[in-house]
């Protein structure tokens, strides 16, 4: 997640050296993208793992009493 943040940041200052996308000069602009990065970060990260998408399997056992 600390990564995305700063690929947000990174992405805010370089706004002025490329035309793939623009956003103001505002510093809470530079957060809110750092923000949004960072959980889209998250998401992959909780969607993707080495093997492909997680899915996880809950199997309930129950146990017969004696």
């Amino acid at each position: 997640m600390c990564l995305g943040f700063w690929v947000g940041i990174f992405l805010w200052f370089v706004r002025h050296q490329t035309e793939l996308f623009t956003f103001d000069d505002s510093l809470v602009t530079g957060l809110l993208l750092g923000f949004a990065a960072s959980a889209a970060a998250y998401v992959g990260s909780m969607v993707f793992g080495d093997e492909g998408l997680k899915v996880e399997k809950l199997v309930h056992v129950k146990r017969r009493r004696k």
